[in-house]
């Protein structure tokens, strides 16, 4: 597992992070884990998952603190 995985172990909240189709920014938190070197995020059918099936580009980001 590279280094980052072996962090995010250690932490169980972190944000993602999307525009609307109306190009609106999103930031929300989140719990997640890992699933193999996948991050996993549980979400509902609108808003960042709208966003996956409309091919736009979906930021994650984790701390420590």
């Amino acid at each position: 597992m590279p280094p980052c995985g072996t962090l995010l172990q250690t932490i169980g909240i972190g944000r993602v992070a999307w525009a609307t189709a109306a190009g609106r920014a999103v930031v929300l938190p989140v719990n997640f884990v890992l699933d193999g070197e996948a991050v996993v995020i549980k979400t509902s059918r609108d808003g960042m998952a709208d966003a996956v099936e409309h091919d736009r580009v979906i930021s994650f980001e984790a701390d420590d603190g």
